[in-house]
């Protein structure tokens, strides 16, 4: 079996296009910190085949390097230690950077004037810079290259490249220490600082920037500005586990810190010290940073000669008198030291490499920042409650040693940084891996072309919250004037800039009720940003009080979902109920299509929104002939294929197989055959639906089905990774979060009478188009119901059953409000895709009782994180409904882990409806957005991605 499946995978990369091994050349900054990560960078790109070589001063040659280095020499080499005292010890800080400026200047040059070295990479495919040294896009257009930035600093040192958005209204500044809750002064401030600092750059940087162009003949034709938008992709090794969330362009990928890693085995003579106690604090202030001032020194030393820990520190004053528990050394492996179970706190300047090795390994921090991003690298750990801030600038014995004390001593701040530590380690592939990926993934495609965005476009997104903030502040009549003004300087920015009209967007949801319910959510949001929508929809499936008008279309044959769940679950006729299901899709469509293109009331609409599961959601975007946005009800499970979004068969487990990521090589072979099923009935069962409706209304007729599964602007998938599994997404696939969740409204008086009386509620549903299980089953429910000493809320049709005092069956409540009272402790569920979120998202554990489609593949994600149990709805039994029940219910840690879990979802910086909206903002603004792809995502290559592990687990 195993002989075949290698066999059979041979075959499938065999028959694909695999790129050859490439040429690579690394351009790090001077110092030994940046040459160190774009070593180890380089490490996992040549154990991919790639022949890698880093172009270094001679100075910043590390010893035992994996890469091979070729050496430029400068005249005057960078000191760390010089630049250091400058900032540090002399209090020197502009004279510092202007000698940092220099030193940049005179690296560039060096490099760039090196006849040898520019010739010698005329022939090479690509170049890996860093963000940080000024020559990044410079050598690369030199020797004509496509360049892949590395911004060692993150999203701090990325402003303005690419074009990639800088929200002001809830994403500070560098330097600010501002928090995403941003107040109205803050933002106003926040801009203010935005505008300083591409003064500072226009003014500083570009001139230099741009001297270098003119003396080495370097794309002369561009400005200093415009040489930012010339990179092929940006990597920025940040996690948002830390990092504040923020929007991305396609080509700036978020990969993960590089740095932090298992730890290696310490040199003797450290692992002999740290083995001495078991509480060991670990003090660096990095290499640039290391030259503190006489003072601050005597400071530090005191209070680490007070404190009964063992103090590891690394520091060039090594003729320090210390006491027997203080230690200091040249150098040490500093993420090595923080993976030892003996380290219990680092204190750090809180640079990016030392914040993120710190959290990789669970070590909170006492922060001592100087400059740049440090003080905000520092907020982020404090606002995370992992970490204790310094004032370098007022330091004292006593508050070094209370904050070393606090850190030590109290166990939250250890708890939450190990949390957090979780959440880093939880990345599907590691950071090297997702950096690697994607920089094979811009030599695959020759520079990644269609990931790139018109810049300009976001100028408006940038500044257009800090005019609206003023509505909603408390302060807002005190604000007044101070928001006029800001809000006249961002019109006068304006000016410069093309601001699109509201749009006329028209919404086709799938029929069925919950689907129009999302859709009408999310039509709501649009119609507060001032956009025209109107909802397509049969009329039968009109929901009351909806927010958005509606254009009704009538059908020969309504939906009934009464029919189809018999089909389903009473008469277990599961194909006969799918052959249903689809002639009813085929008649919406085909109805729909004819009164639109009848009607003609939607060719002068700007958008189409559509529903992934509906037969319709291409064609009828294609007949009007306008961009299409695609919303997937369903999430993952229902975008196999479109836009060519990857579906890595190895670790993804196809819809309905209940596989988790860890499959072993059975059911890898399993998801696989699965994966050709799914193909076998899309090609032989839907497309001739859809050509049959192609040719009779003559859409897109130059297209293959296939083909128009690529046609869409943008797919929006109402998923989040709390409770995803992890999987690639491609730039157009938006994850923004389950819509139908959101906090709980009053409940009618009738349902809130019953559910206060009582502390514990169970509540049952089985969605819409399952709704009619067997008498036998139903019979089962009934029995054991009567015996739980729960509350019981059921809806269902069969509202005449007989059943005890604590039952009660309605055939409709508003099961997220419900789901929201403090008295409900349990839900049992289908487990459909709106269910199983506003579940997760209002923290009630689940008894899943899936039937077919994503059901069973929800209900795994829930086990699988342990909010859940399952019960086999083919083999329900009376004593097994009641122990599920009483289990979940009695044992705390399922509630604990949903409560958990509900803080995740909660905690996103916007939400899921405001997401989807922005996204679908940004189709309107911007007619680049479906060229994001050529003709390679079409290739079979992705059957080589999907594949490959099976062959070698």
């Amino acid at each position: 079996m195993q002989r075949l499946v290698v066999t059979l995978s041979l075959a499938l990369l065999l028959s694909s296009s695999v790129g050859d091994a490439a040429k690579i050349v690394v351009v790090p900054l001077f110092g030994k910190s940046h040459v160190f990560v774009m070593d180890f960078l380089s490490g996992e790109l040549i154990r991919r085949g790639h022949e890698v070589k880093i172009l270094v001063e001679k100075a910043n040659v590390l010893p035992n390097m994996k890469t091979p280095v070729d050496i430029y020499t400068i005249p005057e080499p960078f000191d760390e230690y010089e630049v250091s005292v400058k900032i540090l010890r002399e209090n020197k800080f502009i004279e510092g950077m202007n000698k940092f400026l220099k030193l940049q200047n005179d690296h560039c040059n060096g490099l760039l004037n090196n006849s040898r070295i520019m010739k010698a990479y005329l022939d090479y495919d690509l170049v890996i810079s860093d963000r940080m040294f000024m020559c990044n896009t410079l050598f690369a257009q030199a020797i004509g290259k496509q360049n892949v930035l590395y911004s060692t600093g993150g999203f701090g040192l990325s402003r303005g490249v690419l074009g990639n958005p800088y929200p002001l209204s809830y994403v500070p500044q560098m330097s600010t220490t501002f928090t995403p809750e941003m107040n109205l002064l803050q933002r106003c401030i926040n801009v203010l600082v935005y505008l300083i600092g591409e003064i500072v750059y226009r003014v500083m940087f570009d001139p230099m920037t741009e001297n270098l162009m003119r003396k080495f003949n370097i794309s002369t034709h561009l400005s200093g500005a415009d040489l930012d938008n010339t990179p092929s992709l940006v990597l920025l090794p940040v996690d948002f586990a830390l990092e504040y969330p923020r929007p991305v362009l396609p080509n700036v990928k978020i990969v993960g810190p590089l740095t932090p890693r298992p730890a290696s085995p310490l040199p003797s003579d450290l692992e002999k010290f740290v083995n001495e106690s078991p509480q060991v604090v670990l003090v660096s202030f990095g290499t640039i940073l290391d030259g503190l001032s006489d003072e601050k020194i005597a400071i530090l030393l005191e209070a680490f000669n007070k404190l009964p820990y063992k103090i590891l520190w690394k520091s060039k004053n090594v003729d320090l008198k210390t006491g027997k528990n203080v230690k200091i050394v040249k150098w040490f492996p500093q993420n090595d030291l923080l993976g030892h179970n003996n380290v219990v706190a680092f204190v750090t300047h809180c640079g990016h490499n030392s914040m993120y090795e710190a959290a990789y390994h669970g070590v909170p921090v006492i922060g001592m920042p100087v400059f740049g991003d440090q003080p905000d690298n520092l907020q982020q750990l404090l606002r995370r409650g992992v970490a204790v801030g310094l004032n370098t600038g007022n330091l004292t014995v006593d508050g070094v040693i209370n904050a070393i004390k606090t850190v030590v001593t109290d166990d939250r701040y250890s708890q939450k940084m190990k949390e957090l530590s979780i959440a880093i380690k939880s990345r599907p592939r590691t950071p090297l891996q997702t950096a690697a990926d994607w920089i094979d993934y811009v030599l695959i495609s020759n520079g990644a072309k269609h990931l790139r965005h018109p810049s300009k476009i976001w100028l408006l997104l940038v500044y257009l919250q800090v005019i609206y903030v003023k509505i909603d502040n408390e302060q807002q009549e005190n604000c007044k004037t101070e928001g006029s003004m800001i809000t006249l300087t961002i019109a006068l920015l304006f000016l410069s800039s093309s601001v699109g009209d509201a749009a006329k967007i028209v919404v086709a949801p799938m029929y069925g009720k919950s689907h129009v319910l999302a859709f009408d959510l999310l039509s709501e949001e649009l119609i507060r940003r001032g956009h025209e929508v109107t909802m397509v929809v049969e009329k039968v499936n009109i929901l009351p009080n909806m927010k958005t008008p509606v254009d009704i279309y009538t059908v020969s044959k309504p939906l009934d979902e009464h029919e189809i769940s018999v089909k389903y679950l009473r008469e277990n006729k599961l194909i006969e109920g799918f052959n249903e299901l689809m002639k009813l899709q085929f008649d919406h469509c085909h109805d729909l299509i004819n009164h639109s293109l009848t009607m003609k009331t939607y060719l002068d609409y700007d958008l189409v929104i559509s529903d992934r599961m509906f037969l319709c959601n291409i064609l009828f975007a294609q007949a009007i002939g306008k961009p299409n946005v695609i919303y997937s009800t369903g999430g993952f499970g229902h975008t196999r294929g479109l836009l060519g979004n990857p579906h890595p068969l190895s670790y993804v487990p196809l819809i309905g197989t209940a596989f988790t990521p860890d499959m072993n090589l059975l059911q890898r072979c399993i998801n696989v055959l699965a994966y050709f099923g799914f193909e076998f009935i899309a090609r032989f069962k839907l497309d001739p639906m859809l050509e049959k409706l192609c040719c009779k209304f003559n859409i897109s007729t130059q297209l293959s089905i296939k083909d128009l599964d690529y046609t869409p602007s943008l797919v929006l998938l109402p998923v989040d990774f709390a409770l995803e599994y992890p999987r690639p997404v491609l730039p157009n696939v938006k994850v923004i979060g389950p819509l139908t969740p959101r906090p709980a409204s009053p409940l009618p008086s009738d349902l809130e009478k019953f559910v206060n009386e009582s502390p514990q509620v169970v509540i049952v549903s089985f969605g819409t188009v399952i709704d009619d299980l067997s008498d036998g089953k139903i019979a089962i429910l009934v029995e054991a119901f009567n015996k739980l000493p729960y509350k019981i809320l059921w809806k269902s049709k069969n509202v005449d059953l007989k059943t005890g005092k604590n039952v009660k069956i309605v055939k409709w409540f508003p099961q997220n409000d419900l789901l929201g009272h403090n008295n409900v402790v349990a839900f049992i569920t289908h487990c459909g895709h709106n269910s199983m979120y506003e579940a997760a998202y209002h923290g009630v554990p689940v008894i899943g009782m899936p039937v077919f489609g994503d059901q069973p593949d929800h209900l795994q994600q829930l086990l699988r994180r342990g909010v859940a149990v399952g019960l086999n709805t083919g083999n329900l039994t009376v004593d097994g409904v009641i122990n599920a029940i009483k289990t979940v219910v009695t044992d705390d840690r399922y509630s604990r882990k949903m409560k958990e879990l509900s803080v995740v979802i909660k905690s996103r910086p916007r939400t899921p409806l405001q997401t989807a909206a922005d996204w679908i903002d940004y189709v309107l603004i911007s007619n680049e957005v479906n060229k994001f792809y050529d003709d390679l995502v079409r290739t079979p290559n992705a059957i080589c991605f999907s594949n490959t592990n099976i062959t070698w687990k």
